[in-house]
């Protein structure tokens, strides 16, 4: 059962990181540059279908842990690339209850 519901997160990564490669392709200039920043939210880009296909592959084969890495590094660059944005603009808790949780939880439990 946990292989199978790691496989469809994994799958649901794939589509979404997929949906993503339109911003590569077409108006870059949505992205800071090629600052460390910038190349760090490019490598998101570039990781998050990849590593969502590494999780669905993994569970395919019946390998939970080697799955259950490879979503846990997406994460890991999904918080890299939203890094630049807390370094430039600073943590700011001024909005309500469930936007300040989603905003604690992103920058600093979900590493």
């Amino acid at each position: 059962m946990p292989l199978v519901i790691i496989g469809l997160i994994g799958a649901i990564e794939v589509f979404s990181g997929l949906s993503h490669y339109s911003t590569l392709f077409g108006d870059i200039s949505k992205i800071p540059g090629f600052s460390p920043g910038g190349l760090t939210i490019l490598a998101s880009i570039v990781l998050h279908p990849i590593l969502g296909l590494a999780a669905v592959a993994f569970a395919l084969i019946r390998r939970l842990r080697l799955s259950i890495i490879a979503l846990g590094l997406f994460a890991l660059t999904q918080w890299a690339s939203d890094m630049p944005s807390v370094i430039w603009h600073g943590f700011d808790l001024s909005g309500d209850a469930f936007v300040n949780a989603h905003a604690v939880f992103k920058i600093f439990l979900q590493p």
